[in-house]
């Protein structure tokens, strides 16, 4: 009824099956489930006419992966309505930009990265698809600490229309201010890009509540779900 139905069968198929190290691997329900949710805001839009959300799925949970799948589907998407589509992950610790890489590579992604503001800006100014001549997807790895005090305006092309930003934020309730910040000023210059914010951990407070800051939640995977499903420990204190 539910996995065999023949449109969910044939999706999972062209979408959702992966090569990790020649390991072959398909999407968890709730990476499928989230990459369809973020897909129906993306093309329907909600109320306020946003394309922006958070996906919060508990820690440990396969971000990374799901961030590779939404990659795969948009790429297709913006493909066939003739748009170009470039794919941004922006981490806060060079150890998380390492292992991103890392994942990326091992699926078959081309990963670019920039280690300066004047690498970023030629990346953002080239609108073709692709950087490389392999003809593999590529999707840049951002270390935002790197422009953490970056206070500048983010000057962007206005002439690139069929050109579609889409940036994935790992660990989003952290380092992230949305005011004044080099990151809240690259949002600022492409205001029609999609940001997708991933948490395990979203903030709560009024003041800088995760969903205030990035759009209302797309997609949702608890802890206690997790435990159900076998794929985290029961916390256990004395």
């Amino acid at each position: 009824v539910s996995l065999l139905h023949p449109e969910r069968l044939l999706d999972l198929i062209q979408n959702f099956i992966i090569y990790d190290n020649n390991v072959k691997k398909v999407a968890r329900y709730k990476q499928y489930f989230a990459v369809k949710k973020c897909m129906n805001r993306i093309l329907l839009r909600d109320n306020a006419g946003t394309r922006n959300g958070v996906v919060w799925h508990t820690q440990g949970s396969g971000k990374t992966a799901l961030s590779y799948h939404l990659a795969h589907v948009l790429s297709d998407y913006f493909a066939k309505n003739n748009k170009v589509a470039k794919f941004y992950f922006i981490v806060d610790r060079l150890d998380l930009l390492e292992q991103a890489t890392q994942e990326f590579e091992a699926r078959g992604l081309v990963v670019r990265t920039a280690n300066s503001r004047q690498e970023l800006m030629e990346q953002f100014r080239n609108n073709q698809a692709l950087e490389g001549t392999s003809g593999d997807k590529e999707i840049t790895v951002v270390n935002i600490q790197r422009f953490a005090e970056d206070k500048h305006r983010v000057d962007l092309p206005a002439y690139a229309t069929n050109l579609q930003r889409v940036f994935i934020m790992d660990e989003a309730h952290r380092g992230y201010n949305p005011t004044g910040s080099f990151l809240a000023n690259l949002f600022e210059a492409d205001k029609n890009a999609i940001k997708i914010a991933l948490t395990g951990t979203p903030l709560l407070k009024a003041e800088r509540a995760s969903w205030k800051v990035f759009g209302n939640y797309f997609h949702t995977y608890y802890y206690d779900k997790s435990i159900q499903d076998g794929y985290t420990l029961k916390i256990i204190r004395e």
